[in-house]
């Protein structure tokens, strides 16, 4: 994506005007001046098989460390141009029966992605994906770079019902190899106050399905996915706009992988559930 780190001058306010229904004119913004950093911490346990056979022993990674977010660009259609960072990365892999082993994530430290984003939270380009996986272990991170750019809904009610959403986004996973994933969510205000927090915050809920679908350009590889998530939003409430306070989430997933080679077709079925979180360092309380 080009131009996407190309500054659009200092002290700018992007304000994300939500309709009167919405939870007390609920405002979202981004500032060009400043730099939004957060702590994050992720968990990915995986279990692959056929025909319900385990292929490869079932094991779990776990990453932490910090990670920033900052807006670049204001498109002329009015779509935003977001950089997220992540830095000082530490990560383990854990298997039963066997000692912990450490990852090296040296080569995704202290990398950049740009994503280019609608208002309703469609991921509609990124640049630096691709470079990023290739880095090595980029993948684990691919749940805290999408997260620390939370999707709201078009209103979030004060009462009881909730409100619905849809949003698609398009993932690179490797040369050839793109995913499209559909996200339906229902948000809902949470009674809960945030803990520690200084001031007015609010908790947004939100669960429903993810539904993927990737194929490579040589046709002779294919993956679908069903997933199941659920995750909290915490906002701060500053004057008239809203900052992320922090963001937890789980997702359940199911994937099928469809190889054919030599005329022959195999299914590989993977079971993953992916939990995380992100806590804002300046301004959480």
């Amino acid at each position: 994506m080009r131009g996407m780190f190309t500054a659009v001058g200092l002290c700018l306010v992007v304000v994300v005007a939500l309709p009167a229904s919405s939870l007390a004119r609920l405002k979202y913004r981004f500032q060009e001046d400043q730099v939004e950093s957060f702590r994050f911490e992720s968990s990915r346990s995986v279990r692959t098989e056929r025909l319900g056979v385990s292929l490869i022993q079932p094991f779990t990674t776990r990453v932490s460390g910090r990670t920033q977010r900052y807006l670049a660009r204001i498109f002329r259609d009015g779509t935003l141009g977001v950089v997220v960072r992540t830095w000082e990365l530490t990560g383990a892999i854990e298997r039963a029966g066997a000692e912990v082993t450490t990852l090296d994530l040296s080569g995704v430290d202290g990398r950049s992605v740009s994503l280019r984003v609608d208002r309703s939270g469609a991921l509609l380009d990124s640049s630096g994906w691709l470079q990023l996986r290739r880095a090595g272990s980029g993948d684990l991170i691919d749940d805290v770079l999408l997260s620390a750019v939370p999707r709201l809904p078009p209103s979030i009610p004060d009462g009881v019902e909730p409100v619905a959403s849809t949003y698609r986004l398009a993932l690179p996973i490797e040369e050839g190899l793109s995913c499209d994933q559909t996200w339906v969510l229902s948000y809902s205000r949470l009674p809960d106050r945030p803990p520690a927090c200084r001031g007015a915050c609010k908790i947004v809920g939100y669960e429903g399905t993810v539904q993927e679908s990737c194929e490579d350009r040589a046709r002779s590889l294919e993956r679908s996915a069903v997933a199941k998530v659920s995750g909290q939003l915490e906002i701060k409430e500053h004057a008239a706009s809203r900052r992320l306070r922090a963001h937890r989430w789980s997702l359940d997933w199911e994937r099928r992988l469809t190889s054919t080679r030599g005329g022959e077709t195999s299914d590989v079925i993977q079971h993953l559930r992916s939990d995380g979180s992100l806590v804002a360092e300046e301004g959480a309380k």
